[in-house]
């Protein structure tokens, strides 16, 4: 077989690279279920081959169901080396966890190159897992022959149900992004786009939450639509509205604390910039929120606004580094200990106190 990749699992042929029809099907599931082990990845596409691309329907999808089971390496919506659907044909990825273990990461797009022409949903709502959960793919942009991974549409990140008797355990980091490629847009660029990045927590116990990408100091990976992270519930070290380590989301960033117990909140990314971020605590317990960014980063205009739930303490501004240009923090009620106009460590241009 071409480049097979021993111990995983396809939800259609192996294909052979440069050929996306061979080893292509008009739809896959998998069931992953019991006492499985599985040696290494689950895809819900074929390792060259793409998903619906032969398909005589305008639509095409992939699900991914995991019961219970342990699976050593890491679970994508899309393929290993290719696409799910077409410029003309949309594609939508469905992940669904509800028990067992991976001890690699979830995403819901493809691994090293690859675009999703849809939608993607992936659902934790049980089990545990060792790294992290992306909705987008892994992959990112090296060159016109190595472009990385892309989610055209929507992107929508659901961890835990307030219902179950499970809950989830992420010892890494929820992305609403990819880790280096791109989402909500088909280009490694800075685009607008109507479609939307949604992250919401109802239960679990995680370690970060990102509306944004990941990054590294080798890829910047790309969002081009509004992010929303909503927080119903769980317990959270951090909530980020932003990227981690690098890029700059396009669109408008809104954090909404419903309820949860989370540690810091900030409006904007860990290491990033930002150019509007919006943070709301209707409910929950925060110790610290910060309208900006955590270690580094150029935020905009921050906002923050408070309606209920408790905090300790409530900046306008970033936290050890970077600057923030004009901060506005509105208490309108909950229960609020401090609140500061401009950063802890950091400097701001502008601050207004409502």
């Amino acid at each position: 077989m071409f480049s097979a990749e021993a111990g995983s699992i396809f939800g259609i042929g192996n294909g052979r690279k440069g050929y996306s029809t061979i080893g292509s099907a008009d739809n896959s599931i998998i069931i992953i279920d019991g006492n499985a082990t599985i040696n290494r990845n689950i895809y819900g596409g074929g390792n060259y081959g793409a998903t619906g691309v032969s398909s005589t329907a305008s639509s095409s999808y992939s699900k991914i169901v995991i019961n219970d089971g342990f699976i050593n390496g890491s679970v994508y919506g899309g393929g290993n080396n290719n696409d799910s659907g077409s410029s003309s044909k949309n594609s939508e990825i469905d992940i669904a966890m509800y028990n067992g273990n991976v001890v690699g990461s979830i995403y819901g797009g493809s691994n090293a190159l690859g675009t999703i022409y849809g939608t993607t949903n992936v659902n934790v709502l049980g089990g545990e897992i060792t790294n992290s959960v992306y909705g987008g793919g892994r992959g990112g942009y090296l060159s016109n022959s190595n472009k990385g991974t892309y989610v055209r549409d929507n992107v929508n990140v659901t961890i835990g149900n307030s219902d179950s008797k499970y809950t989830p355990i992420i010892n890494g980091s929820v992305y609403g992004g990819s880790a280096y490629g791109t989402v909500n847009g088909t280009s490694s660029t800075n685009n607008s786009s109507t479609y939307k990045t949604n992250v919401t927590i109802n239960k679990g116990i995680i370690n970060n939450v990102f509306g944004g990408g990941q990054g590294s100091n080798e890829y910047t990976p790309y969002v081009n639509g509004n992010i929303l992270v909503t927080i119903n519930g769980g317990v959270i070290t951090n909530v980020y509205g932003g990227n981690d380590k690098t890029g700059i989301p396009d669109g408008k960033m809104v954090v909404n604390i419903n309820d949860g117990t989370i540690t810091n909140t900030f409006g904007g990314g860990n290491e990033t910039s930002a150019k509007e971020t919006n943070v709301y605590l209707n409910g929950g317990t925060v110790t610290k929120i910060f309208g900006g960014s955590n270690l580094n980063g150029t935020v905009d205009v921050s906002n923050v606004t408070t309606t209920g739930g408790t905090a300790s303490y409530v900046y306008g501004g970033n936290n050890a580094g970077g600057t923030t240009g004009t901060t506005n923090v509105n208490i309108n009620n909950g229960n609020i200990t401090y609140v500061y106009g401009g950063g802890e460590k950091t400097s701001v241009t502008k601050k207004d106190n409502g």
